[in-house]
């Protein structure tokens, strides 16, 4: 699979050589790229630093990633506001009904994150604010790997499970199946995922929907889209050094 990326490896802290034992297994696993994820934000300057080594030398596609699990939204924005220009990706996973509410509504945040082990409801207006603004809801497997009881694991896929036949229709082609792997061990092959994928009724683990997403963020970040709907260019070679135009999406 040319096209196959986990959107989440989760970083819990600067350890250069787990960067780099994962970035080599998951080009060993052909995968095209990866999104590695921490919950703290303070650390994206050093992240980046390591993941454009990293992306040198196994040939990945490498995104930082930041996730949001915090109850309270007045930190969550103060977060965003401050480092949404940092990462390619930004998620929550809501906790609450509020949380969830918020997290389909406000427009810098990607992904929203499903936790198995709390269900907490999506409504009509949710999953109009998500399609509105193209974002992704992610099912991550680690959870289902990480229980030693195989009667909880059936729960928690259960709970997956259920958002999903709650979704409309028309949203299934923007869930995401990712790894959420903490650790080589956890991680799973383009074809496990696309296996937990169909296992679920999905259309596929949206490979190209989080490229995608990964994409407009760096256009977004390098201020080729300095504002939705509208892209930078630069003309050919016989252009002036520098000179740009201004095209409408």
């Amino acid at each position: 699979m040319k096209d196959a990326y986990d959107g989440c490896v989760v970083v819990r802290d600067r350890d250069d050589e787990l960067l780099r034992v994962l970035s080599i297994r998951l080009a060993e696993m052909r995968y095209r790229g990866a999104a590695f994820s921490t919950t703290n934000p303070r650390i994206v300057k050093a992240l980046r630093k390591t993941v454009k080594r990293l992306s040198k030398e196994t040939g990945l596609d490498i995104a930082v990633r930041l996730e949001l699990t915090t109850t309270n939204q007045g930190y969550a924005k103060k977060v965003l506001r401050k480092y949404r220009r940092s990462f390619e990706l930004i998620s929550i996973q809501p906790g609450n009904r509020a949380m969830a509410s918020f997290a389909c509504r406000d427009r810098r945040v990607d992904i929203v994150t499903l936790n198995p082990a709390r269900y907490v409801p999506l409504y009509r207006g949710d999953w109009e604010y998500l399609r509105e603004e193209e974002k992704l809801v992610e099912i991550r497997v680690y959870p289902l790997l990480a229980v030693a009881d195989t009667l909880i694991a059936a729960k928690l896929l259960g709970t997956y499970s259920l958002w999903i036949a709650r979704a409309p229709k028309t949203m299934l082609n923007r869930f995401v199946i990712t790894s959420g792997a903490p650790s080589p061990r956890y991680l799973l092959t383009p074809l496990g995922l696309l296996d937990v994928a169909a296992m679920l009724g999905l259309p596929g683990p949206g490979f190209k929907a989080i490229t995608e997403k990964v994409n407009i963020n760096r256009d977004k970040i390098s201020g080729i889209i300095p504002v939705p709907g509208v892209r930078i260019l630069r003309r050919g070679d016989d252009a002036r050094e520098g000179e740009e135009e201004v095209c409408a999406d």
